[in-house]
């Protein structure tokens, strides 16, 4: 991609004097350009959630806090004709709030809370992994995805930026955004350990993910495109087993 096409959709920013950038576009021009962005999964949803095989007699899944209904797996709903955002108009307190599916009505961004719970009778550390499933027309540029545990201010996840272009990254534009960890590799977005989950204890997790309207490579034109984009992606739980 040229280099007006990665900076063509840095976007509504920069009221505060002491930040420069050269090149600034208003937020929003992308929008109806990039509406045919979606995410995989009509049937299989854009978040699959699962606990592995072995670990299923130890911990379990669920949207009810109260644990009426559990299951060993989890989907989110599917939602197409994502137009770009920003993280400042994510009302994440109501999807904290919002067990199970929150889809924003205009369709910016996805949401989803669900809880983990130790039924077994002994203390264990489990492996926690998010991983990009598939994708489509580089929407994985430019998608930010951000983990609530419990009561922390979560931890937002970008792929890893090319600094030596912007010699910046977009958050550091902007106050209010949570601290900013780059995806593991290509295909894992991050590897997490829950230490000594006793029996009973609840974990709840909030997921929000949207396509960032400010990044750079948020473009509708060149080659690097991410009109008609797609991602999916999935977490999965394995009770860690001592050797």
């Amino acid at each position: 991609m040229s280099k007006a096409g990665k900076v063509l959709k840095i976007a509504n920013v920069l009221r505060k004097k002491s930040v420069l950038v050269a090149t600034v576009a208003a937020f929003g021009t992308a929008s109806a350009a990039i509406a045919g962005i979606a995410y995989f999964g009509q049937n299989a949803g854009n978040l699959d959630i699962v606990v592995d095989e072995e670990s299923e007699s130890g911990i379990i899944l669920s949207e009810d806090k109260n644990f009426l209904y559990t299951s060993p797996r989890l989907l989110a709903d599917t939602i197409s004709g994502i137009k770009p955002t920003s993280y400042d108009r994510i009302n994440t307190e109501y999807v904290r709030n919002t067990d199970g599916n929150y889809g924003s009505e205009s369709a910016k961004y996805i949401g989803y809370t669900f809880y983990l719970k130790n039924v077994g009778n002994e203390t264990v550390d489990v492996q926690m992994i998010m991983t990009i499933e598939k994708v489509k027309n580089y929407v994985d540029e430019c998608s930010r995805i951000i983990i609530f545990e419990n009561d922390d201010n979560g931890t937002l996840y970008q792929k890893q930026e090319d600094l030596s272009t912007y010699g910046y990254t977009y958050n550091q534009l902007y106050r209010g955004y949570p601290s900013t960890t780059f995806f593991k590799n290509d295909n894992v977005i991050f590897d997490r350990t829950i230490t000594k989950l006793a029996p009973n204890d609840v974990i709840k997790y909030s997921f929000i993910m949207w396509i960032d309207g400010n990044d750079p490579d948020c473009t509708d034109k060149g080659p690097r495109s991410i009109i008609n984009g797609a991602l999916k992606t999935g977490i999965s739980f394995k009770i860690i087993k001592e050797k």
